[in-house]
């Protein structure tokens, strides 16, 4: 566990395996054009927000959010691989557009089977898509619990009287 008061804890939303981005089947993110970052093979439907702040966008299709934390961070969440495709089928979004979020609320429940034999690949990208680099605090092919410490980023500026 890290305890690095210079870092930014970003923790796991669903409980899965841990993917490498480079492994992933998408040149996109395997080539870090979105952002550097970690990816999770979902084992469970309900996706929690793994840091406190709000939710700056939500995908039309309901697939991919992005969050913002108190502390300036900014987080990609792209549920499975191709899943725009699926136009918000096996997307159940459960939060708004703006809204506070606190570690553990939820954000979306998905139909795992579906979006397995519909898309690509159910491989759930988490990105920083402004530049930061990560420390990564689990191996490749390890199994995380919802919750759990995945990554951690360098602290940037608080947002002042989010919460």
């Amino acid at each position: 566990m890290l305890k690095n008061s210079e870092h930014f804890i970003i923790k796991a939303p669903v409980k899965g395996r841990v993917i490498a981005l480079k492994n992933l089947p998408d040149e996109v993110f395997a080539g870090g054009m979105v952002g550097n970052g970690i990816a999770i093979e979902p084992l469970e439907d309900v996706f929690l927000s793994p840091i406190c702040g709000y939710i700056e966008e939500i995908f039309p299709t309901g697939h991919a959010f992005l969050l913002r934390s108190m502390e300036g961070v900014n987080l990609l969440i792209h549920i499975g691989i191709d899943t725009v495709k699926l136009n918000g089928c096996g997307f159940d979004v459960l939060v708004n557009k703006n809204a506070k979020i606190k570690e553990g609320d939820p954000l979306v429940k998905i139909d795992l089977e579906f979006i397995k034999r519909e898309a690509k690949s159910s491989f759930t990208p988490l990105v920083l898509p402004d530049g930061q680099i990560p420390v990564i605090l689990v191996r490749e092919g390890a199994i995380v619990d919802r919750g759990q410490q995945l990554m951690a980023v360098k602290r940037t500026v608080p947002l002042a009287g989010l919460f």
